[in-house]
Order: structure tokens, then C-alpha cells, then sequence
């Protein structure tokens, strides 16, 4: 029978990394009877590389107006695409990390998913990666500071937003276990010491596919979806207030991004919940984490996380305005010297251009000359 691979994230679980590996991977993939199919759409602020996308779309009009229409045309040329990757491979992965929230996917629009699919005789295999629920709520937050959010974390976990999150993993995913089957689920959790190679969430996918991790390319080493971390999360999130700064991609964020690498803060483990607050706040999902693990035989401990929540392991940011200045500064020397060096080049610009300029004035006078 032929398989849907449906990796549903869920989000800030690598699902950039695993993407882009099988958007670079297809020949080899295909190798091993593995379909990563390019699906040809584009989505605003969505990387082409999540060919999932098209089954929960939101397509909206210059007034923020969905249009229906055009998302059900999008959907329905999608299966059809999808339907063509199936006449060449048996086995079709499609992923996309909004699967998870998505209210067109609830269980109502995971049965049409299903329906599809089984008129094809086509089975769906799901695969979801899930983060420690504290540690996943702050990387959400930095997400939304990079591209543009002013809220501070304490304000972003009181407001109405926190709450839009299925933090309650066993929950929401019962709605994939009654649609496809609990025989069609596949539950991991995201921490390196769980990972297949004690390593990489890309290689644990792999393995989860059955796939020869020896034989498949090697993981290019380098960050899909840097972040940033301890104060200049807190730098960019005051500059938010300029929309100019919202940009996640743009000199802000390089630079940012340049000097928290120069100030060596890779490795730490840098915390904005209050003293106490992250262990009260995971500890309302544990009794439903271990239930999951235990249910999907994640480990011998029936425990879906083994690092435990030790907050003497973490570094407090505070409202550190002296250093946040100083970050600013730091950025505005660096501006500075950009200005000069992209001077100096038009100078020497100008000069090679002069200099040219000169050559062929005085040849044509030369030529001029000659030919009286």
C-alpha cells in the first residue's frame, strides 16, 4: 500500500532543518523510494520548502479578508499534485509545522485528509516532534520578537495569544490517533539525547523513515533559523517599536545576530520566566507528557522528556538597559564602519572609472591625431 508521510512538526522542533534537508535531498530520498515533492505555490512569509502548506493555507486579501475560494482552488490543485508525486513513488512526504494549530485541520479536516487519500488507497502515516513545554513557549516568543513583536515575556505569557498554542500534546493529538490510527503515529520528542544519533533531529527523522543513516548525505552544518538569545532578544524586542527593526531577516538581525556570536553566548542557557515560574509552568503538562510517553513507549523511564526542569542551570535576563545601550552603540560603530568601507569603494570605483574614462579621451585624441 502506498504511504502519505505527513510530518506535522510541531514548530520550534527543527521542522526548518528537516525541510530543507529533504528539499536539498530529493535525488537521494528518491533513492530509497521517497517522494519530497516540489508543489510549485508560494506563500507569503512561508519558506517554499514546507510543501505541506497548501492542506492548511490562509489566503487573504489586501483587506484582511480570507478568500475562501481561492484557498479550496489552492487545496484542490495541491491533491492533485500530490496525486501525480504518488505515479512516482510509493511514499510521499509532505511537511509543514502549522499542521498542528491549524483550525482547518481539527478533526473534521483530517478525516477529509484521510477520505482523500484512502480513495487512492493511500495510508497516512503521521510524524510529530515535540519540545518541553516551558522551553518551547520562550523559543515561540523570540520567534515573535524577531519579527516584530513588542510584548515582553511575561506579558506574552498572560495574553490571549499564549493560549492559541496545543501545549497539551496528548489532546490535540488524539484528534491524529482517532482519525488515522494510534498504528500510523509516530511520537518523538525533541531533546538530543533522545535523538537516533544522539545528535541531530534531521538524522532521527531519517531513522524514523528507515532510512540508512550511513548512506544518506551528511547534514550540512549551519543554523536554518538562528536565534537569538539572553539580552539581544531583549535589544531587538525595545527596537520592535520602529517598524523599520520588524524585519527578521534584515541588518538588524545580522548584526544582532554578529556581535551575540562575538560576545560568545552560544551554549548558555538563558531564561525569562520569573524565578519559579518555569517549573510551575511545565509541571502542568507532565501527568499528560508521561501519559503520552507510556501510550507510545518512548522510552524505559515512560517519561516524554528526560532533561529534567532545573532552573539553577539557567541565567535570569533582566531588564539589563546599560547593556541593551551598549548593544545599540556597538551596532551604530559597526554602521559607522560599513558607511566608510562602502565609501572607500565608490572612491576606488570613481577612480578606476576616471582612469578609464581618461584612457579612451586621450586615445581617440591620439587616433584623431594620427589620422590627419
Amino acid at each position: 500500500m502506498k504511504e502519505l508521510i505527513l510530518h506535522i512538526g510541531t514548530s520550534k522542533t527543527g521542522t526548518s532543518a528537516i525541510q530543507s534537508y529533504c528539499t536539498k535531498n530529493r535525488e537521494k530520498l528518491k533513492e530509497f523510494g521517497y517522494e519530497y515533492p516540489r508543489m510549485g505555490f508560494r506563500f507569503k512569509g512561508v519558506s517554499s520548502n514546507r510543501n505541506g502548506h497548501f492542506l492548511c493555507c490562509r489566503i487573504m486579501d489586501e483587506n484582511g479578508k480570507r478568500r475562501f475560494d481561492e484557498e479550496l482552488a489552492v487545496r484542490s490543485e495541491g491533491y492533485k499534485k500530490l496525486k501525480e508525486s504518488f505515479q512516482n513513488s510509493d511514499k510521499v512526504i509532505l511537511s509543514d509545522e502549522h499542521i498542528w494549530n491549524a483550525c482547518e485541520l481539527k478533526k473534521e479536516g483530517l478525516l477529509q485528509v484521510k477520505k482523500r487519500m484512502y480513495e487512492q488507497n493511500i495510508v497516512v502515516k503521521i510524524i510529530v516532534y515535540f519540545r518541553r513545554q516551558d522551553e518551547w513557549m520562550q523559543s515561540a516568543w523570540g520567534q515573535k520578537v524577531k519579527g516584530g513583536l513588542c510584548k515582553s515575556f511575561s506579558e506574552f505569557m498572560s495574553g490571549t495569544i499564549c493560549k492559541d498554542y496545543n501545549l497539551n500534546y496528548g489532546k490535540r493529538l488524539q484528534d491524529f490517533i482517532d482519525v488515522f490510527g494510534r498504528e500510523n503515529v509516530i511520537v518523538r520528542p525533541y531533546e538530543r539525547c533522545q535523538f537516533a544519533d544522539k545528535k541531530s533531529v534531521v538524522a532521527d527523522f531519517l531513522s524514523q523513515l528507515n532510512l540508512p543513516l550511513e548512506q544518506m548525505p551528511e547534514e550540512v552544518a549551519r543554523v536554518i533559523n538562528p536565534s537569538l538569545e539572553g539580552v539581544y532578544i531583549e535589544a531587538k524586542r525595545y527596537l520592535n517599536q520602529f517598524s523599520e527593526f520588524h524585519n527578521r531577516r534584515g541588518w538588524l538581525m545580522r548584526w544582532l545576530l554578529q556581535l551575540q556570536e562575538e560576545d560568545a553566548l552560544e551554549g548558555k542557557k538563558w531564561s525569562f520566566y520569573a524565578p519559579g515560574e518555569r517549573s510551575k509552568f511545565f509541571q502542568q503538562f507532565k501527568a499528560s507528557n508521561d501519559a503520552l510517553a507510556k501510550e507510545f513507549k518512548i522510552n524505559e523511564e515512560n517519561t516524554l522528556f528526560l532533561n529534567p526542569v532545573d532552573e539553577s542551570t539557567y541565567e535570569f535576563v533582566g531588564n539589563d538597559t546599560a547593556k541593551i545601550v551598549e548593544i545599540c552603540g556597538r551596532i551604530i560603530l559597526k554602521q559607522k564602519q560599513d558607511i566608510k568601507d562602502l565609501e572607500k569603494d565608490i572612491s576606488t570605483i570613481n577612480k578606476m572609472s576616471l582612469a578609464r574614462w581618461s584612457y579612451h579621451y586621450v586615445k581617440r585624441k591620439w587616433n584623431a591625431t594620427v589620422r590627419k
